[in-house]
């Protein structure tokens, strides 16, 4: 029952079982049908996970902006920080000619989240490494980009050293993007 409070836990679980089962519409039914039983945050965080599965990135970017220090749950926070950098990441990619500085907003981005990691360091524990270790590989591949010569040898260098890292969040992830680089030049 919509009208019923539903915790955040077992509102995501159910949506991560549509997300598996490919079930997009009804998905994006059950978050909006149940906006009322959960909170703000995490209405707002599940509905911008659809949109990156969606591949409509700015919408992500735009749902997550300016939120994330409201977030009142750390590992929640997090999700949405690297969310939002895997969707400026991906707009960072379709953006070809650089007309709209992705780029730019990449590395602020990015040097945000490094700031938030190390200004909550003791709170965030071991999850410190995980999405430390994120940003500096996306860090390190969006460099090489930027440089205007992907070096295979770099890129396959990278790929072995997040291979090996057991600590880092969003690896299959970050392995992908690793490997379109591999095949792609910007």
């Amino acid at each position: 029952n919509p009208q019923e409070t539903l915790s955040a836990s077992v509102y995501r679980n159910i949506i991560t079982i549509a997300q598996l089962l490919g079930e997009w519409v009804w998905m994006e039914d059950f978050i909006n049908n149940f906006r009322q039983a959960v909170g703000e945050d995490t209405y707002i965080f599940n509905l911008a996970r659809l949109r990156f599965l969606q591949k409509r990135y700015t919408q992500t970017v735009e749902l997550l902006q300016n939120r994330q220090d409201r977030f009142g749950d750390v590992l929640m926070l997090l999700a949405a920080k690297s969310l939002q950098l895997k969707a400026l990441y991906e707009l960072f990619m379709l953006d070809t000619d650089g007309v709209s500085d992705y780029d730019d907003a990449l590395e602020t981005f990015i040097a945000s989240f490094i700031a938030l990691l190390q200004r909550r360091k003791k709170e965030l524990l071991h999850h410190y490494v995980y999405y430390l270790n994120l940003t500096q590989k996306v860090r390190q591949l969006l460099t090489q980009q930027l440089s205007g010569r992907v070096k295979p040898r770099f890129l396959l260098a990278l790929e072995q050293s997040v291979q090996k890292t057991t600590e880092i969040a969003e690896k299959a992830w970050l392995l992908e993007k690793i490997a379109a680089a591999k095949t792609t030049t910007r």
